[in-house]
């Protein structure tokens, strides 16, 4: 009997195909015909049989060395009692390169899609074809236990009540999900044009985005009053798109989550300090914030980095002067320091201005080429934000995006050899003809995706919001001892009890009505939004955020009160349009922003 089995053992030898049977083989793939010849007997003898048997040569793991094993196992799956097709390739043997998309080009040390493919860079997973040889079937279609001992057919089981769901598709896909995200550079209130482009995105690839993150100058316009709180040259206070989506008129096609720039409603975003609905389906990050998205973790600082005022507190309310109109956007040590305590990994972290010295791990002579005012900055190290850095350097995300410079550049970040990478892109501002919009592909566990509180991040909150600073003067944070697992244990229960979704958008003043317009004197100040109010009920803690006497009693010292200039308001690139203004404004100093 055993001499039986060894004689009767197939043996599997290479056939070469007649030109004329080439008629099955397909671009991006190679089919092989097999003979199988009991031992013993020659390849035209007798009572041997030809099978079909299809092997993938396209990105083989294995060297061709291997290709008779391999022939042997796909042999093994043809003889099982229930040959399983392999569904996360439908049965074809390779997919979608997830590098680039299938588009076959590539970006360099990222996983991101262009939307217009960069078609002097091939792919370097794929070489260039677009497509990758299935790991889970190694090119069979059949499933099978490829890196373990040979399938026989004896041996070849599934449970009952597994087996119906492996022919699932459905099941298989849901064991592990890509999430599409949209990454925008500056929105400044042109939300329909950005969302009609992920339209046209989805449409032409035939993709679905699940998410879309804004970098800043979101502009987040309710009505006529909110422009006297943004901070442009006159010429550019538009209305745009955003009430429409605030005021219910348009509901966002896809969930959006920004955080704020150097050209903002102000006064609006003062009211979700913390964080909240702007629109329904449009959730402001705060001044500096965390929150989860299905499991994808994302943190954000909002505004930009000015050294003059980086140490005070947050003392500007509505409405605005000449002064604090211009201050009020700007990076504050206190919500960095929030931010500091994060220990927990964050997957993306959104600011406006880029870290300082992220040039130096990208391409920056490509970038002077086409940007040479940023030359002088570049080799001063002075173009970037110096708390940005900080946050880099301590919270080591996957991803980090940034805008405001209004150009696209990307960088890869290793923080230490071998370790945590960050993948660093810059997007432009949303215009014809701008790289202001990236597809981003990203693993993560089965959905529901939705905005959702972070538990670290509340209890930072918590803590630290008896300290929040609301004068000029330096708040006196950095003595707060961090007892966070209380602090932690406190907001889990809490959040058990209440659950994770933030609280309910609900408007605050009338929206924009293109009928007519609506008079400076129907309201005015910042009203106390409902959001914030229940999100502070939540942690226990007071509203502060209308206290004025602060910035009354201690008005801010002389050497900080001076006007700034538009340049860092309008990135370099547009002072031509704005040289009538610059002419206009005798207290305009060109340069001393950039510093």
């Amino acid at each position: 009997m055993e001499s039986c089995v060894i004689c009767c053992r197939p043996v599997i030898v290479g056939k070469s195909i007649v030109k004329k049977d080439l008629s099955f083989v397909s671009k991006n793939r190679v089919s092989f015909g097999a003979v199988v010849v009991p031992q013993g007997t020659t390849s035209r003898g007798k009572g041997s049989r030809v099978i079909g048997i299809r092997a993938s040569a396209v990105d083989s793991y294995e060297s061709s060395s291997d290709f008779v094993n391999r022939m042997e196992k796909a042999w093994a799956i043809s003889q099982q009692p229930r040959p399983i097709a392999c569904s996360s390739c439908s049965s074809m043997g390779h997919v979608e390169c997830k590098w680039c998309g299938g588009t076959g080009f590539f970006i360099l040390g990222d996983n991101m899609l262009c939307q217009v493919p960069s078609r002097n860079t091939s792919c370097v997973i794929c070489a260039g074809k677009g497509s990758t040889c299935c790991s889970d079937c190694k090119g069979t279609g059949y499933r099978a236990k490829w890196m373990g001992e040979e399938q026989k057919p004896e041996g070849f089981r599934f449970s009952r009540t597994l087996e119906p769901a492996l022919l699932n598709s459905s099941f298989v896909q849901s064991l592990t999900e890509r999430m599409k995200i949209a990454v925008e550079g500056c929105m400044h209130g042109d939300l329909d044009k950005v969302y009609e482009t992920i339209k046209y995105i989805e449409n032409t690839r035939n993709i679905k985005v699940d998410l879309l993150l804004c970098c800043g100058d979101f502009q987040a316009i309710r009505n006529e009053k909110d422009m006297e709180s943004l901070n442009v040259p006159p010429k550019y206070k538009e209305m745009k798109s955003f009430w429409k989506y605030y005021s219910g008129q348009e509901v966002a096609p896809v969930p959006t989550i920004f955080i704020g720039g150097n050209h903002e409603a102000s006064n609006y975003l003062w009211e979700l300090y913390y964080g909240g609905w702007a629109a329904p389906n449009i959730y402001f990050l705060g001044f500096a914030g965390v929150v989860k998205f299905g499991n994808i973790r994302i943190g954000g600082l909002s505004g930009i980095y000015n050294a003059r005022h980086y140490h005070l507190g947050h003392h500007e309310r509505p409405p605005y002067n000449d002064n604090t109109i211009r201050s009020v956007y700007h990076v504050r040590e206190y919500d960095v320091h929030k931010l500091m305590q994060v220990e927990e990994p964050i997957d993306i972290f959104l600011s406006h201005d880029w870290p300082l010295g992220i040039t130096d791990y990208g391409n920056w002579k490509q970038l002077v080429r086409y940007k040479k005012h940023f030359e002088d900055e570049i080799q001063q190290g002075t173009l970037g934000s110096k708390p940005a850095a900080q946050l880099l350097e301590k919270l080591k995300p996957s991803y980090w995006f940034s805008a405001h410079l209004h150009c696209k550049f990307t960088a890869l970040v290793q923080h230490e050899e071998g370790g945590q990478v960050t993948k660093f892109l810059a997007l432009d501002k949303c215009l014809p003809g701008r790289k202001f919009l990236q597809i981003v592909d990203i693993e993560s566990d089965p959905g529901p995706f939705e905005v959702q509180y972070d538990e670290e991040w509340l209890a930072i909150t918590r803590k630290f919001n008896c300290v929040f600073p609301l004068t000029t003067q330096r708040g006196d944070f950095r003595s707060t001892q961090l007892d966070m697992q209380d602090c932690r244990q406190w907001v889990k229960s809490r959040l058990e009890d209440r659950g994770v979704k933030p609280c309910e958008f609900s408007q605050t003043v009338p929206p924009y009505n293109p009928s007519h317009s609506v008079s400076n004197t129907t309201f005015s100040g910042s009203p106390r939004n409902p959001q914030t109010l229940s999100f502070l009920e939540f942690l226990d803690l007071p509203y502060v955020l209308d206290n004025v006497s602060g910035s009354r009693d201690h008005p801010a010292p002389a050497s900080l009160t001076q006007r700034d200039d538009y340049s860092e308001d309008i990135p370099i690139e547009d002072e031509d349009e704005l040289e009538e203004d610059v002419a206009e404004d005798d207290s305009m100093k060109p340069g001393n922003e950039n510093q």
